[in-house]
């Protein structure tokens, strides 16, 4: 609907905060979930550093703290599936572990996640319809590593480990490629991290251990950077977000 609000700040003793957008495929509703990126020590009260949520277009549109939430922090993007919200995050006095939460966007109720992974910050995202966490490697070896979400409740997680058929030092585009999301189909759609116009995007099937390659025009190109005046100044890190259905009404 290309629909624009502007928000207030969650709460005015944070500094830079994080914020996600879930949806409840129920009601139809939008909600907006901020948290404080850091601890505030300074001005802090009781459940200053607890996060905020606030239901988008309401009649009166407001941030109000959740009752039965807890204090933690985030450092990834969040993946809403089926109505529940998750993020990896941290307790602040323990943040060399972390653990998912499930923020229920309907009831508002939070849950943790133990995750089976230690000292890694994956790149969350929805495989076959489930949370699945991918793990990055160290190296340039060219497979992916997956942790799927089975069953919340029971904290139980499946791993699988798919090999590519292609280097991650793209010898056609000339650039570094890295995962930017998971297609309906079940394809791992890799994007480069530096964009010339025409730039190439793979799509990796691991049912069939193949991939195709597509060729986008028109993004990085002269007129693209005219318009939004970007100058001669490299594109980089491009987010793909392959089920997005565009809309053909007009601003």
């Amino acid at each position: 609907m290309r629909w624009f609000s502007t928000l207030t700040k969650a709460e005015s003793s944070w500094g830079d905060a994080t914020g996600f957008i879930g949806y409840d495929p129920i009601d139809g509703t939008y909600k907006t979930l901020c948290m404080p990126f850091v601890p505030d020590t300074k001005t802090r009260t009781k459940n200053s550093n607890h996060p905020r949520v606030l239901t988008l277009g309401s009649a009166q549109e407001s941030w109000r703290s959740i009752k039965g939430s807890f204090e933690h922090y985030s450092y990834t993007h969040g993946q809403c599936i089926n109505g529940v919200l998750y993020y990896e995050s941290f307790l602040k006095y323990d943040s060399a572990h972390s653990f998912i939460v499930s923020f229920h966007v309907r009831s508002e109720k939070f849950n943790k996640i133990q995750v089976p992974w230690k000292l890694c910050r994956g790149y969350l995202l929805t495989y076959e319809g489930k949370l699945a966490s991918l793990v990055y490697s160290t190296n340039m070896d060219a497979f992916i590593s997956l942790w799927v979400l089975e069953d919340a409740e029971s904290h139980e997680w499946s791993f699988r480990i798919f090999s590519l058929p292609f280097p991650l030092d793209d010898p056609i585009s000339h650039t570094l490629l890295i995962l930017t999301g998971v297609t309906e189909a079940g394809e791992f759609v890799y994007a480069p991290t530096t964009l010339e116009n025409p730039f190439h995007a793979l799509y990796f099937d691991p049912q069939r251990n193949s991939f195709r390659r597509v060729i986008y025009e028109g993004i990085a190109d002269n007129e693209f950077r005219r318009r939004n005046g970007l100058g001669n100044k490299p594109l980089r890190r491009l987010h793909i977000f392959p089920n997005h259905v565009g809309s053909l009404m007009s601003f």
